[in-house]
């Protein structure tokens, strides 16, 4: 298997920022229709993801990006497929994010939850 699923650690004054340049794994393409013109062909338009999109754009096949506070700060936890053949993990790797397992994803998300409140009942 020449790929599997990471998950990212993005801090919050990050998850708006546009991916890498050189990472186009993640572009898609959408199609831009001239109100004016029914019958003119669509103009096919590249779109080059923050964070924040391509987790909204994925949240079908991996579920939505989870903030949590870590160290005094939301990281949101962004799972992605990512090729190590293609070089995908290792331009990943370059933004200096944070790059975690499914098991360790699922203990520092655990690990980072608000401590519950008790309820309050009548006595």
């Amino acid at each position: 298997m020449a790929n599997g699923n990471v998950f990212l650690l993005v801090p919050e004054n990050k998850f708006d920022t546009k991916l890498p340049a050189d990472l186009k794994t993640y572009d898609w393409t959408e199609y831009q229709y001239d109100p004016n013109d029914p019958t003119a062909e669509p103009t096919p338009v590249v779109i080059h993801p923050t964070w924040r999109q391509l987790a909204e754009h994925n949240v079908y096949e991996f579920g939505p990006a989870v903030p949590v506070q870590h160290q005094g700060a939301v990281v949101y936890v962004v799972e992605l497929l990512a090729s190590w053949i293609k070089g995908d993990v290792a331009k990943i790797q370059a933004t200096g994010f944070t790059l975690l397992e499914v098991v360790e994803a699922r203990q520092f998300i655990a690990d980072n939850q608000p401590e519950p409140v008790e309820p309050v009942t009548a006595e």
